[in-house]
């Protein structure tokens, strides 16, 4: 190849090259465009929610399946550096409530009515024990089972949410709290056992075997809990098929029922 062929043939390569790049630079372009006028569409129906109201990226990009996951988180990381979005925690972002005073994050109660309400999750822990008075004590965080997490567990501030993974309705939900006070029920500071044993009969007259069924079959309880809740039940005349999960081997250290039920009786003999 002499000097000027070699010259033409690179001044050739040099010129496909630029071709490509301009056609890649302008499908990026034209890429980019698409994605941005796309992003338009997720802002206004963004700006309509109510203020507090809980935006899940998930349910998001579900609503707007032709825009790219991708594109969606980008628009919202950009609503929050704008203000217009505060992030909540790891996929969950909400809108600021703003007053002359500066922006007011949401409170606790917002949080946990968006992991419960429509029985989607129950309370449990101190604040359930304090609800229904079996102590005095005020836990620190609170506890949730939730059936709106996709992960095992998530902490927001104060409050812990875990995967329910059973559905909730007023039978299992009685069997997810009673099952929470049985589980810990040495460790509850100032238990006050005269309203344990009114709480405990109260569980006996509406319980349901099938929704008890359905909870232990979906979420692991120590076999000692759930020999305190059989003990319960039998002691109050109540039938139950509880008993499969147990092993006729062993013997489970549970308090005795006379202990359990003692303080209701003394009361009531008092009233």
């Amino acid at each position: 190849m002499s000097i000027k062929d070699e010259k033409y043939s690179t001044r050739q390569r040099k010129f496909c090259c630029d071709t490509a790049v301009q056609g890649t630079n302008r499908n990026e372009l034209e890429r980019r465009h698409l994605l941005a006028s796309k992003a338009e569409e997720i802002r206004p129906p963004l700006e309509a929610i109510p203020v507090h109201t809980v935006i899940d990226t998930a349910n998001l990009c579900r609503t707007f399946p032709d825009i790219p996951e991708k594109t969606c988180c980008k628009v919202l990381e950009r609503m929050v550096k704008s203000g217009s979005l505060v992030r909540l925690t790891k996929g969950l972002y909400y809108r600021p409530k703003k007053t002359r005073f500066g922006t007011v994050p949401m409170s606790e109660d917002e949080i946990i009515r968006y992991y419960t309400e429509n029985n989607i999750g129950v309370v449990v822990g101190y604040a359930m024990y304090n609800r229904y008075g079996l102590t005095t004590q005020v836990g620190k965080n609170v506890r949730i089972l939730s059936n709106a997490v996709r992960e095992e567990k998530k902490k927001i501030g104060t409050v812990s949410i875990e995967k329910a993974g059973v559905k909730i309705d007023d039978a299992t939900r009685v069997i997810l709290e009673v099952l929470d006070v049985l589980q810990n029920y040495s460790a509850i500071e100032d238990l006050n056992r005269s309203m344990l044993a009114s709480f405990l009969a109260e569980f006996c007259r509406r319980h349901s075997d099938s929704a008890a069924v359905c909870v232990l079959d979906e979420r692991k309880y120590k076999k000692r809990t759930i020999a305190f809740m059989k003990a319960v039940l039998d002691d109050q005349g109540v039938r139950n098929s509880l008993g499969k999960y147990l092993s006729n081997l062993s013997k489970y250290q549970i308090p005795e029922m006379d202990e359990i039920f003692a303080a209701a009786s003394a009361q009531g003999k008092h009233q």
